[in-house]
C-alpha cells in the first residue's frame, strides 16, 4: 500500500521484530533532513502540527527536541511530558506522596515520549546518532531525552499544535497490567534506565525500594480486595528484580514472536 500510494517515501522493510528503537534506528541511519520525527503508528495526524514545530524549533536553537501537544480519540489531553525517575521521587511514592510536580514546558527535569517526537539533527548526531535500541520497548525515550538533556539541549513541549493518540495500539491495549509480558518488558526498561543512569548504589537502592513494595502491595490489596491480581503482579516484580540482579532479559511479548 505505501509503495502504491506513496511512490516517493523509502520504506523500510524488516524480516525481525527489533522493538521501537531497533526499527526507529533503520529510519534514523538513512535519513537526511535538520529534523527527524518519531511517530507511532497509532497517531493521527490532522493538520500542519508537525511543520509548525519545526518552524519553532528554528527560532530556538538551543532546543533539541519538541513534541506537540497529545489528544486522545476521546478529545481528552493526554500527558506529553514526564519527571525522570529519580530516587526522590520513587522514595516519595513509597511514602504514598506525590511526585514532585514539573516547573514548565521546557523543565530540565523532564522527558519527552517517543509519540510524536520532532529532534533536530544536530542534536541527534551529538548522542550518538540512534536510540538505544538495548530498550527492546519502553523506556528509549526517556533514555534519549536524558542523553539530550547532558549533552546541554532542551527538550519542550509545543502547545500550539497536536497530535491525535490513540494508545497502546504496539501493546495491543492501552493498559499494560493486563499483559504479563508488556508488564515484564516494562521493568526491564525501568531497571535497565536506572542502572545507566544512576550509580550502583543508586540502582541498587532501587531495587529496594521495588522489593520493599512488593510486600506493602501484597499486605494493602487485602483490604482493597485486589489480592489475586496484587499476586500476579508481584511475581512479574519478582522475576524483574532477579533478572536486573542477573543482566537476564524478559520473554519476547507475544506478538513479537511471530516477527
Amino acid at each position: 500500500m505505501v509503495r502504491i500510494e506513496f511512490p516517493c517515501v523509502t520504506l523500510i522493510e524488516s524480516n525481525i521484530n527489533l522493538g521501537f528503537a531497533g526499527a526507529n534506528n533503520q529510519g534514523l541511519l538513512r535519513a537526511t533532513g535538520e529534523y527527524q520525527v518519531l511517530l507511532n503508528s497509532d497517531t493521527i495526524l490532522e493538520d500542519d502540527t508537525l511543520t509548525r514545530c519545526i518552524l519553532w524549533m528554528q527560532t530556538r536553537n538551543n532546543i533539541g527536541a519538541v513534541t506537540p501537544l497529545l489528544i486522545g480519540v476521546d478529545n481528552k489531553p493526554q500527558l506529553c511530558q514526564f519527571r525522570f525517575m529519580s530516587l526522590k521521587n520513587e522514595i516519595r511514592q513509597m511514602l504514598w506522596r506525590d511526585s514532585l510536580p514539573l516547573s514548565g514546558d521546557d523543565d530540565p527535569e523532564s522527558w519527552l515520549p517517543g509519540t510524536a517526537l520532532v529532534i533536530r539533527r544536530d542534536a541527534l548526531r551529538d548522542i550518538g546518532g540512534i536510540l538505544d535500541d538495548k530498550f527492546f520497548m519502553y523506556g528509549e525515550d526517556a533514555d534519549l531525552s536524558m542523553r539530550l538533556c547532558r549533552s546541554g539541549w532542551i527538550r519542550a513541549v509545543f502547545r500550539d499544535g497536536h497530535i491525535r493518540h490513540y494508545g497502546g495500539a504496539s501493546g495491543g491495549g492501552a493498559d499494560i497490567h493486563r499483559r504479563s509480558d508488556l508488564q515484564a518488558w516494562y521493568f526491564h526498561a525501568r531497571y535497565r534506565w536506572a542502572r545507566k543512569h544512576w550509580s550502583f548504589c543508586a540502582f541498587l537502592f532501587l531495587l529496594c525500594i521495588d522489593f520493599i513494595d512488593i510486600g506493602r502491595g501484597l499486605i494493602t490489596s487485602l483490604w482493597n480486595g485486589n489480592f489475586l491480581g496484587r499476586i500476579s503482579y508481584s511475581k512479574i516484580k519478582m522475576a524483574s528484580l532477579i533478572r536486573a540482579l542477573t543482566g537476564s532479559l524478559p520473554p519476547l511479548p507475544h506478538q513479537a514472536k511471530r516477527s
